[in-house]
């Protein structure tokens, strides 16, 4: 469902991570894999998202959903001479910049649900169930 959301409201393509998705990158690359790879879902998919990576490839972390750790394979690393970056949100200048582009409407962000602060477990249950299809916004 999330694919086809996303493909709905304009990607051009796109892969399940709960699937076999760096041997799909590979078939669909005839082998060589990607240049970068933003990895924000942590644990479950660190591995695959560096094999799915070309030789010289990047890898740039910016998350950890489900979880904080993972096990690097030090060869693949060295002999394909891959890249691992860590970035964060920008600075304080560039938050603020982002907040009155959405403000405006210049920027739409797209809503899953709004629930009350009080209802704050249906928020959790929804996130930790992996079918949000946007923002859970938190209304008081």
């Amino acid at each position: 469902p999330k694919l086809a959301w996303a493909l709905e409201r304009g990607a051009t393509g796109g892969l399940d991570s709960s699937e076999a998705f760096d041997e799909q990158v590979r078939a669909a690359t005839d082998g060589r894999g990607v240049d970068v790879v933003v990895e924000n879902v942590g644990t479950v998919t660190f591995e695959r998202s560096l094999r799915a990576l070309a030789r010289g490839g990047r890898l740039v972390t910016n998350g950890s959903t489900t979880g904080r750790t993972a096990e690097l394979h030090l060869p693949t690393l060295f002999w394909r001479q891959l890249e691992v970056i860590g970035a964060t949100m920008n600075d304080h200048r560039e938050f603020a910049d982002a907040v009155q582009l959405v403000g405006s409407g210049a920027i739409e962000i797209p809503i899953d649900t709004t629930v009350r602060f009080d209802e704050l477990p249906i928020a959790l249950e929804r996130l930790d169930a992996g079918v949000q299809l946007g923002e859970i916004v938190l209304a008081r």
